[in-house]
């Protein structure tokens, strides 16, 4: 048997997860447990994305449409400053206040964070 690689999500183009199902989508074989009668609970409907459907960093604690916006934001310079501040075990900063912090030039070079 040839042993398998895993490889990470985001080295797979959007086109190729675009034709990936979710093995709950697939209908399932007819259970014989009692378990499988139960009704299922109802999805709630909202108008905010699952965190099944959209990308995460968790470094910065923020949320992106698609891969390619996530991995374009793991060349930030905000992703890098919280990179540094979760290095030191403190809370990562919002995109807007980490702006505010260059305009006001409180940090010092952020070429340094690269």
């Amino acid at each position: 048997m040839a042993a398998t690689r895993s490889r990470p999500l985001l080295t797979f183009t959007s086109d190729y997860l675009s034709e990936l199902t979710l093995a709950t989508d697939t209908p399932a074989p007819a259970a014989t447990h009692a378990r499988a009668a139960a009704p299922s609970p109802e999805v709630p409907t909202s108008d905010e994305p699952t965190a099944s459907s959209d990308f995460c960093c968790r470094t910065s604690n923020a949320r992106f449409e698609s891969a390619e916006a996530l991995r374009e934001h793991y060349h930030t310079d905000w992703y890098r400053y919280n990179l540094r501040l979760a290095s030191r075990r403190l809370p990562p900063v919002t995109e807007a206040a980490f702006e505010a912090l260059v305009e006001q030039a409180s940090l010092r070079c952020v070429a340094y964070l690269t």
